[in-house]
């Protein structure tokens, strides 16, 4: 704990020395901010998360929900953000440029939704999702820690393992995410013991499809995990996406019935 807080202070420090000579600005809109923060007050302010609760099987808040497009996985999952507009870009800074200092924005609303949609299970562990090749950084490893460091438990990176390469997901559609994945993330053997009828919170950054999830969740249940339960900073609107095209196809059938009925 006192090595944590002295690294957290050397940053302070990096950070105020760096600033006198490059100003740091807002993540999102490039306005010049003080150097202890990430956004401005008012990007701050429009970067609102979903309402609470939110449904276990696709990561959507209820409001927004649609049973009949919902999709499952087999583990539970819980998001604070959709995956859209200033969350999106911060999402991707966050990835590509490893801007680590970005997750601090979006830290209190996950650490909020673990804390209390979850609020009936004792975690042991967190885990992160595997890369097929060695990062030099990894919103997964980055979230999984701070989350381990939050709520006191335990981590290691090497639980789980990626042996193949795989196509990127985002170029795919949702049958071809799963097929893409399948079979390509195992649990560690030298690992195996630390998993072992404990409680794992799997950590990862979006959840679109859930086809990463399921793989490293169905991982972990093979090690011989207790339970598996998923935190994501943010949930693809995908869900929303189709219930959104499914009321437009409907609205185009009952059109299409009207000119029918008007024809004859």
């Amino acid at each position: 704990m006192a090595v944590r807080k002295r690294r957290r202070k050397r940053r302070k420090i990096r950070k105020a020395l760096l600033h006198a000579f490059f100003p740091m600005r807002c993540a999102s809109c490039g306005e010049l901010i003080n150097y202890d923060k990430v956004l401005c007050k008012e990007c701050e302010r429009s970067l609102e998360s979903h309402n609470m609760p939110t449904c276990h099987k696709c990561g959507a808040s209820l409001e927004d929900h649609d049973e009949e497009v919902c999709s499952g996985i087999s583990c539970p999952v819980v998001t604070a953000f959709y995956y859209k507009d200033r969350v999106k870009r911060l999402i991707i800074d966050f990835k590509d440029y490893m801007r680590n200092d970005i997750f601090e924005t979006f830290y209190p609303a996950v650490t909020e939704r673990v804390a209390v949609e979850y609020a009936d299970i004792e975690f042991d562990m967190t885990a992160s999702v595997p890369s097929y090749e060695r990062k030099r950084h990894s919103t997964s490893v980055t979230m999984a820690k701070e989350l381990a460091h939050a709520f006191m438990l335990d981590y290691d990176k090497n639980l789980l393992i990626k042996y193949r390469e795989t196509e990127k997901q985002h170029m795919l559609g949702q049958s071809g995410r799963m097929e893409n994945l399948k079979n390509s993330i195992t649990f560690n053997d030298k690992k195996k013991h630390l998993i072992e009828g404990k409680t794992i919170l799997l950590c990862d950054d979006v959840k679109s499809t859930g086809a990463t999830l399921d793989e490293c969740a169905k991982a972990l249940y093979q090690a011989g995990a207790k339970q598996v339960c998923c935190i994501c900073i943010a949930v693809s609107d995908y869900t929303v996406r189709l219930s959104e095209e499914k009321v437009f196809s409907e609205k185009i059938a009952e059109k299409s019935s009207m000119i029918k009925e008007q024809i004859s």
